[in-house]
């Protein structure tokens, strides 16, 4: 109702039974504004940066993908914009998301790694906790689970001018609105 109210979805059919729908009346407005509201949030995640010595996404997927295991992960940001809708020439660093149940468990994970260390900034990987739907929703790419095209657009609006150039080119090729 509060979408209807706002010209984001309107309701379509007969009032109530089976036929009753809503559909997005703008969706391209409910993005810009949700991605608004998603940049000033303040971020609640636990965050852990993480240094390794090589440049390459690549290097990067694989240590990642040896140190976790099995503990679930998912890609977001660069990497994931990469994937979906390439855009830049080079990737600066790699953005991932655990549970909130198992971050301490992955970092644990990551900086058992020789080639793995924990650092203040500037680190080449990046460990987000996030609710359990954001991983639920991610889907499988190369070798490596992408989250949501609707939260890799928020993360690079939340990275700034260099994001925000990024999200827009994920906006048009990989959300389409």
């Amino acid at each position: 109702t509060m979408f209807d109210e706002l010209n984001y979805t309107a309701k379509v059919g007969p009032e109530r039974g089976p036929t009753s729908t809503r559909e997005f009346r703008d969706p391209s407005r409910l993005l810009s504004d949700w991605a608004g509201h998603y940049r000033r949030t303040s971020r609640k995640s636990r965050r852990v940066e993480l240094h390794v010595s090589s440049r390459e996404p690549e290097v990067w997927t694989i240590l990642v993908n040896e140190s976790l295991g099995d503990v679930p992960w998912a890609v977001s940001k660069w990497l994931a914009a990469d994937a979906l809708a390439q855009y830049t020439t080079q990737i600066p660093d790699m953005t991932i998301y655990v549970t909130d149940e198992s971050f301490d468990n992955a970092l644990k994970r990551l900086t058992m790694h020789p080639d793995i260390t924990e650092v203040e900034r500037g680190g080449r990987i990046k460990l987000w906790s996030a609710p359990e739907y954001v991983l639920e929703l991610a889907k499988p790419t190369f070798s490596f689970r992408v989250v949501s095209p609707i939260r890799v657009y928020g993360d690079l609006l939340r990275a700034g001018d260099r994001g925000s150039e990024a999200a827009e080119h994920l906006r048009e090729v990989a959300i389409g609105f």
